[in-house]
């Protein structure tokens, strides 16, 4: 039997990474209920490949069942035997299709009501369609305190980039070591990554100030690491950590490093 369950469950971590392949986000992998998201779905080795057209069917919080996420389907769900052409995407090439949505406008949801949603293509009739593509999950527009921050959620290669460290909900959270909760920030560091992992570029002692009562905050432009990549298309995160002084038990005076805190560029470019 854990054989058999072992093996359903590579089936289906299989199904997801096909899935992962078969859509892109054109607008950036971040998005809120409230932004235009443009996705291209690649139909090749689905049961729409070879059509010459395709139809969005789409719907809100899919598998959930929390009563503050309804599932709802989009106004492009009509009829399955007779999608309307406002849900026809637009053919990029031989079996990729483009579309571009804002959650809020088509589910006619609030953004408090929208967690994720999951689609499908369809022929117009529905004699053919692929599997669904689920789960999208969407950026809460509610602010929610952590540790580590980076503003803005979807940054490039220009952009001013702020990373923050609260020291205070550290404490309330107990996530900080003794030396942690002690330490004085001085400093930060970042580490640009590959999509592997890999470390493509460092960027070190950069400048630290207090924003606010034991909040933390450095910013900088990817275009300040030194020795970057002329090619940046293969980079994917930063990895990023705060640095400082604190007396420990002995009276010492000891360098400290917080925990590294990563993040995935949505639309580095």
């Amino acid at each position: 039997m854990k054989k058999i369950i072992m093996f359903l469950s590579c089936i289906l971590c299989y199904a997801t990474i096909i899935n992962a392949q078969n859509v892109t986000f054109i607008s950036g992998a971040k998005f809120t209920a409230i932004d235009d998201v443009t996705i291209e779905v690649d139909v090749t080795n689905t049961g729409m490949a070879g059509e010459p057209a395709a139809y969005l069917w789409i719907w809100s919080n899919p598998d959930l069942s929390n009563s503050n996420y309804p599932g709802k389907e989009s106004i492009y769900n009509t009829s399955w035997g007779n999608s309307p052409e406002n849900a026809k995407l637009t053919m990029v090439s031989a079996n990729k299709f483009r579309f571009t949505f804002k959650a809020v406008d088509i589910f006619l949801q609030t953004p408090g009501q929208l967690f994720s949603f999951g689609f499908l293509l369809k022929t117009k009739n529905g004699s053919k369609k692929t599997d669904d593509f689920k789960p999208f999950e969407f950026v809460p527009l509610v602010f929610k305190e952590s540790v580590f921050r980076v503003f803005p959620e979807s940054s490039g290669i220009n952009d001013v980039i702020t990373i923050n460290y609260n020291k205070s909900f550290a404490i309330q959270t107990n996530a900080l070591s003794v030396n942690e909760q002690r330490m004085t920030v001085t400093s930060a560091s970042v580490e640009l990554l590959s999509s592997t992992g890999a470390v493509m570029a460092t960027l070190s002692n950069l400048p630290v100030r207090m924003i606010k009562d034991g909040v933390y905050a450095a910013t900088f432009i990817v275009k300040q690491f030194p020795n970057l990549p002329s090619n940046l298309s293969n980079a994917k995160y930063i990895r990023y950590k705060f640095h400082g002084t604190a007396v420990d038990n002995t009276g010492a005076t000891v360098n400290v490093i917080t925990q590294s805190a990563q993040y995935e560029f949505s639309n580095l470019k």
